[in-house]
């Protein structure tokens, strides 16, 4: 059975905020806006391509033409 079927997630956000809260803790409000300095740089990892991406959760790309 999928997750569709069952309708578990509440299509609705401000429904998806207690389940939110349940499974992840408390929520942090974001700002409208980027600014710089607001987190850590981290540089880049190259992940291998022979290798499953494990552990991360952002992927950057770069695309060339």
């Amino acid at each position: 059975m999928s997750r569709a079927f069952l309708h578990l997630v509440p299509k609705i956000m401000q429904a998806k905020e207690p389940l939110k809260r349940i499974f992840m803790g408390r929520l942090i409000p974001l700002s409208l806006e980027i600014t710089e300095g607001m987190a850590d740089y981290e540089p880049p990892i190259e992940i291998p391509p022979d290798r499953a991406n494990k552990g991360y959760k952002l992927l950057y790309a770069i695309g060339r033409k």
